[in-house]
C-alpha cells in the first residue's frame, strides 16, 4: 500500500460522525481535508481527536476509512528523544463488514507508520521520528 500524508481533492472529501457527543461543534459531521490517504486502495486515515477536551492526553481518536466503511480507532502515542511509539489500538467492529479485521489492521499499522508523528500538518518532525507500531 502506498500511503502518504496529503491533502484531498474537492471530489475526494467524504462526511464522516465521529459519534463523540462532545464534539458537538461538528455538528454530528467531520469533513477532513487532509490525511494518511492510499489512494489506490481507497484507505483514508484521519485524526479527528486527542483524549478529553479539557485534559491533556496521549490518546488519540482516528478516523480509519477502510473502502468506504470507516471505523473509529483509538490508539496512545507515546514520544520518546526521536521515537514515535503507538501502542495499543481498539478498532470499531462493525455489523455486515465484508472485509477480513487481520487485513484492516494491517493497513492501519501501515497508514500508522506513514502518519508518524502528526500527519499531514508535521512533515519535518515526521521525517526526523522513527515509527513504532505497538498493536
Amino acid at each position: 500500500m502506498a500511503f502518504k500524508n496529503c491533502r484531498l481533492n474537492d471530489n475526494e472529501l467524504r462526511k464522516y460522525d465521529p459519534g463523540y457527543p462532545w464534539q458537538e461543534w461538528l455538528h454530528g459531521e467531520f469533513i477532513p481535508g487532509v490525511g494518511t490517504i492510499d489512494r489506490e486502495n481507497d484507505i483514508r486515515l484521519f485524526k479527528y481527536g486527542n483524549g478529553p477536551v479539557d485534559e491533556p492526553s496521549d490518546l488519540f481518536q482516528f478516523i480509519f476509512d477502510y473502502k468506504g466503511f470507516p471505523l473509529r480507532v483509538e490508539s496512545k502515542k507515546v514520544l520518546g528523544d526521536h521515537d514515535v511509539y503507538w501502542r495499543g489500538c481498539s478498532i470499531e467492529h462493525i455489523k455486515d463488514f465484508p472485509y477480513d479485521y487481520e487485513e484492516v489492521k494491517q493497513a492501519l499499522r501501515d497508514a500508522m507508520t506513514v502518519y508518524a508523528f502528526g500527519g499531514y500538518h508535521f512533515k519535518e518532525e515526521n521525517e526526523e521520528m522513527t515509527v513504532h507500531i505497538e498493536f
